[in-house]
């Protein structure tokens, strides 16, 4: 299988709103700016309809309230931009407001950006339920690779960045054999080579069925014929990224069972889990993919949900 690589190219882009989680992801934005040696584009967002108090009404916001949320939106970007610039010292930081959606806004700079950092809830804009609706919305539409930052009970020390990679560090990525699986690889690769970790490679399958691994493969197939499949399907998977990337000491996983349970089971240690939009077999889902929206509600370190290539 041909090796491929992270397109497109660009910035760090990440969405900030002055709230912890989102401060979390500017944090977690720097490091990768500073460790891929990208240029940083800081992104505000605020509605200048808001609801007028009828049954979904909306309303124009007056010019003295328009130019107030002007002005707090320039603040809130103006410090965050500030506080980049001292974290990432000396690295390209750039910054801007936009009226409206949130989501919509990430999504197009999404096109040319090499990744989009979120929190996974924020106030204003940035607000939502659950895991929040625009970290949910972007993951969902991205055009490059998205890191959702999870809601960590330690809140970072924004003075002091530390070193982005340590020893033990572990990434963790769940493949399933599809061509969107190496788009997963390209990124989980580059990862744990530039953070000097682990790559933790994991693959699983439900042995009740085994849907979606290869027209040969019977859904009634005994174990110890199924399974030896799906381990050649992973190793096809991996063939040409360790020559790639020397460096990276690579853990590999086939387990039977649930894609989520084993890529949470593996996770524990990790600073990072990557996982694809959508895939095949325990992989498959609705729109976002029912592994990645799962994965991205469960786990407590940050997710990268990663596009396959177009």
């Amino acid at each position: 299988m041909s090796i491929v690589s992270t397109a497109p190219t660009g910035p760090i882009v990440v969405g900030v709103d002055g709230s912890p989680p989102a401060r979390r992801a500017l944090v977690f934005a720097c490091r990768e700016a500073l460790r891929l040696h990208r240029p940083l584009h800081l992104l505000h967002t605020h509605d200048t309809v808001v609801p007028d108090g009828g049954a979904g009404a909306l309303t124009a916001l007056g010019s003295s309230d328009f130019t107030a949320l002007e002005h707090a939106a320039q603040q809130i970007l103006d410090h965050a931009v500030a506080t980049a610039r001292t974290l990432t010292a000396g690295a390209d930081v750039t910054g801007a407001v936009a009226d409206g959606s949130a989501a919509a806004a990430l999504v197009e700079l999404s096109r040319s950006a090499h990744l989009v950092v979120v929190g996974a809830r924020g106030r204003g804009a940035l607000a939502g339920a659950c895991l929040g609706s625009v970290s949910t919305q972007v993951s969902m539409h991205a055009h490059s690779p998205v890191v959702v930052v999870k809601d960590l009970p330690v809140e970072p020390d924004l003075a002091d960045l530390g070193d982005p990679s340590r020893a033990g560090a572990v990434v963790t990525v769940g493949i399933d054999g599809s061509h969107a699986s190496q788009a997963c690889l390209a990124f989980a690769f580059e990862q744990a080579s530039t953070r000097r970790a682990r790559l933790d490679v994991v693959h699983a399958w439900p042995f009740e069925r085994s849907q979606g691994v290869a027209a040969v493969v019977d859904a009634v197939s005994p174990r110890h014929e199924v399974e030896p499949q799906h381990r050649q399907l992973l190793e096809d998977s991996m063939a040409g990224w360790s020559q790639k990337y020397p460096d990276v000491d690579v853990d590999v996983s086939v387990v039977k069972g649930s894609a989520v349970t084993a890529i949470l089971d593996h996770s524990d240690s990790a600073e990072l889990v990557v996982v694809g939009s959508r895939g095949r077999g325990g992989f498959a889902g609705l729109l976002l993919g029912s592994v990645s929206h799962s994965v991205l509600q469960r786990a407590t370190c940050p997710v990268a949900v990663v596009r396959g290539l177009r």
